[in-house]
Order: C-alpha cells, then sequence, then structure tokens
C-alpha cells in the first residue's frame, strides 16, 4: 500500500500532466522546423548543462514574461506556498486554477469544498509536512509563459531549484499545481 505522501506526489503529477499535455516534443518550439532560440535572462540562471536532472522542458517553455506579469504571479505564489505550508488549505485553494481545485470538490449535495477536500488529501498532516514546505524565499526569479500557461521558477532556500506550474484565469495568474517540482 502507497504511503499518503507518495498518493499526493501521485495526483500532483497527475493533475500537472493534464494540464500542459501529455509531451511529444518541445514545448519550447517555434512551431517550424527552426530549432528554438537560446534561453537568455534570467531563465540561463537555471540551465546546468552538467545537471542531466534539470527539467529542460519548464526552463526552455515559451518566453520570459513582462515585469508587471512576474509580480502578479510572484503574489500568488507566495500566498500559495505559505498557505500550503502551514496548511490553511482555504487561502491555497483560492490560489489555486480551476483545473486544480476541482479534483479536490466534494460530490453534489455534500459537505465541504475544496479547502475541505485538500485538507483530507493532506492528513495526517505530519506526515506531508515535508511535500507542503515552502521552499520560497523571497519572489519567484522568472515566469516563463506560453498562452495562458506558464511556469515560476524560484531558487529555493534549500539550495535547489523549482518550478511551480500556473495558468492565467479571467486575466489572474493561479498556480496550477499542489506541489512545486525540483529542477
Amino acid at each position: 500500500m502507497l504511503r499518503l505522501p507518495s498518493i499526493f506526489l501521485l495526483a500532483i503529477c497527475s493533475l500537472s500532466i493534464v494540464l500542459v499535455g501529455c509531451g511529444g516534443g518541445s514545448t519550447s518550439g517555434t512551431g517550424s522546423d527552426r530549432p528554438a532560440p537560446p534561453i537568455g535572462g534570467v531563465s540561463a540562471e537555471f540551465l546546468d548543462p552538467s545537471n542531466p536532472k534539470i527539467n529542460k522542458e519548464m526552463v526552455e517553455f515559451g518566453r520570459e514574461a513582462p515585469q508587471a506579469e512576474l509580480l502578479a504571479a510572484n503574489a500568488v505564489v507566495v500566498k500559495n506556498l505559505k498557505a500550503r505550508e502551514s496548511g490553511d488549505f482555504a487561502t491555497q485553494c483560492a490560489t489555486l486554477n480551476h483545473q486544480t481545485t476541482k479534483g479536490f470538490l466534494p460530490p453534489a449535495g455534500s459537505k465541504g469544498g475544496c479547502a475541505a477536500g485538500l485538507r483530507s488529501f493532506a492528513e495526517p498532516l505530519a506526515k506531508t509536512k515535508a511535500a507542503r514546505k515552502d521552499t520560497l524565499s523571497g519572489s519567484i526569479s522568472v515566469l516563463r509563459v506560453k498562452g495562458k500557461l506558464g511556469y515560476a521558477l524560484y531558487h529555493g532556500n534549500d539550495g535547489k531549484d523549482y518550478g511551480l506550474l500556473m495558468e492565467k484565469e479571467g486575466g489572474k495568474w493561479k498556480v496550477g499545481s499542489l506541489l512545486t517540482f525540483e529542477l
């Protein structure tokens, strides 16, 4: 039987796959046979040729967002990660996109909502504490966007680099996964 954190991670990966599709090619392509332009700017900080583990799809996704979009996404990411770590699931739900919250809504006619579903999913909280840890200190470094999807990238307070799926809904950035992904 899987332990709760394993189930938690499996569900998160499944939700993320639904949002970004099942792959089959680079998400950074230009739509032609020409190779994508090299990554520059802040995103280049996240590319490490000596680290084969790095998730290049997030780092090379779309383009770097302008400062105003970065700041808007940052506010949502900060709020989300603090709420997730502290077990404030109502606040966390308010920062999540519709696709992610949909998986935590109770059946019609039953009590609770997204927050109750997230709490149930994360219990016992002591066992999911490590998965819910807020690794962001300060701000995200870059927001990579393509259409309504994006990835917030940041250098974690534990020395690792992370990415977090984002989606623009109603003109506002929302978090598109329950967990951050180590690059």
